[in-house]
This record gives structure tokens, sequence and C-alpha cells, in this order.
């Protein structure tokens, strides 16, 4: 009996201090849009009474006539969660963002280090990956797989020393003849031109 006497006092600390801190959390899901004008996703409309743009004839007029339109002294801004758009001037938002603000009140540390988690994780990955580094020549280096194969000292086709290494993309780069034309991939090794006939000199 105590330890549910004791959750449910923890759960109203909780909700006392989210109810206080409500407007942190509008701040805090504030979006950049504002407007003279604004309809709520729950249907309500706000406006700016004072206003000095112009409105269409007959617009504001029919704004102060529906009661279902709030004037503000001030232009509406809205705030988004949970995919959704609000007017942060009414209400209806803020039942669901006492919820999320209870959640995140009771398991602020299990958050912090989910937080810290998912950061380590894209840490790792992006360590992961193949970067690019100048050594002399330019060569791709992956953590788990050296792919650069070793550049030739001629080709093996003519017998040339004019062996060059172009990269076209991050994944994709060649080892290129300059005379025949014999042309290598530098990842996989695979012949991508065998190169012209025996009657080319070296260059």
């Amino acid at each position: 009996m105590k330890s549910v006497i004791f959750a449910e006092q923890s759960r109203k600390g909780n909700r006392d201090m989210s109810i206080e801190n409500i407007d942190l959390f509008a701040d805090a899901f504030r979006t950049n849009h504002g407007s003279i004008r604004m309809t709520c996703n729950c249907g309500k409309e706000f406006f700016e009474l004072d206003s000095t743009q112009d409105w269409d004839e007959g617009e504001y007029d029919k704004l102060l006539a529906d009661d279902n339109c709030i004037g503000l002294p001030y232009g509406p801004y809205s705030l988004c969660y949970g995919g959704q758009e609000f007017v942060a001037e009414c209400d209806c938002w803020q039942s669901g963002a006492l919820k999320i603000m209870g959640f995140l009140d009771s398991h602020n540390s299990g958050i912090a280090k989910y937080l810290r988690l998912i950061k380590t994780r894209k840490q790792f990955k992006a360590n992961n990956l193949p970067i690019v580094e100048q050594e002399g020549e330019e060569r791709l280096k992956d953590t788990k797989n050296p792919v650069l194969k070793k550049h030739p000292e001629v080709c093996p086709n003519c017998k040339s020393k004019d062996v060059t290494y172009e990269r076209f993309s991050l994944k994709y780069s060649e080892y290129l003849c300059d005379n025949c034309g014999w042309g290598m991939d530098a990842f996989t090794g695979i012949i991508t031109y065998e190169g012209m006939g025996d009657d080319v000199k070296d260059g």
C-alpha cells in the first residue's frame, strides 16, 4: 500500500512540475511560423487585433463576429510536436504536452542515457565510413577493408611507367596508363580496358 501511495505522490509531483514548466515546453517546441492570422490544429482561429497590415475586404469584421475566432494583441505563433502544429495561444495542446513532459520528467536519466547511446552509435558509424586522405596521391582508406590496390609501377600491357591514379568518385577509382589506355579498377583489381596493341610506344 505504501508503494502505491508513493507512486501516486510521485506522479502528482511530476504533473505539478510539468504544469509549472509548460511555458518552457512551448518555447522548446516553438516554430518560426508566425502570422497575423493562424488556425490551430483544433480548428480555432487566432488573429492579431491591431495589425497594421491590410486585410481583405470584410475579412477583419468577419473574424470579430465569429465566436470561434480569438483576437490577440499580437500576432499568433505556432508550436509543433507529435507531427501536429498548434497555435501557442490555444490551450488544446497542453494536455498532450503534459503527458510528454510527465514522461520526460519521470525518465530523465534514462532519456539522457538513450541520447548518449544514440550519439555513440552514430559516432561509431561515422568513424567506420571511408575517408579520403592526402599522402602524395589520393588514397581511399576503409577502416575495415583497405580497398585501394597497390599502384602499378609499370603498365602490364605496354610496360610504360606512365600509370596514373584517377578518382572519379568516393567509391570508384582507376589506375590508367597514359600510353596505351590500359585501365584497372583501383578497388577491385578488375581490368577495365586491356589497352592498345603492341605497336604502342612508351610515352
